[in-house]
């Protein structure tokens, strides 16, 4: 099974002090984002993560995919502070429209 398929559905959980993407894994388990909207059209990734057996499958990128697709879809810029969130936006010039002009850590 490739990457695309693995990553099913991405759903929004409002919370607090953090909201959370969360994806089911085709063979179980979730994909799951930390974020947080100090302002309207910002969203800062604070931390991206996927089972231990999806790493270094391209299950991660393909979830990150989905969290580009609901930024531009709401508006926001991304604000990654994650690490791993920084370097595959900065790898991926087809998502550079939605990368905030601030600094990353």
């Amino acid at each position: 099974m490739d990457a695309d398929e693995e990553v099913l559905d991405l759903r929004f959980e409002p919370g607090k002090p953090q909201d959370r993407y969360v994806a089911p894994l085709s063979k179980g388990g979730e994909a799951i984002a930390l974020v947080s909207r100090p302002k309207t059209e910002l969203m800062i990734v604070h931390w991206v993560g996927v089972p231990p057996e999806y790493r270094g499958r391209g299950v991660a990128r393909r979830f990150m995919g989905k969290i580009v697709d609901e930024a531009r879809k709401g508006g926001f810029k991304l604000l990654p502070y994650c690490s791993y969130a920084a370097a595959v936006l900065r790898r991926s010039p087809e998502w550079h429209d939605v990368l905030s002009g601030a600094p990353t850590r």
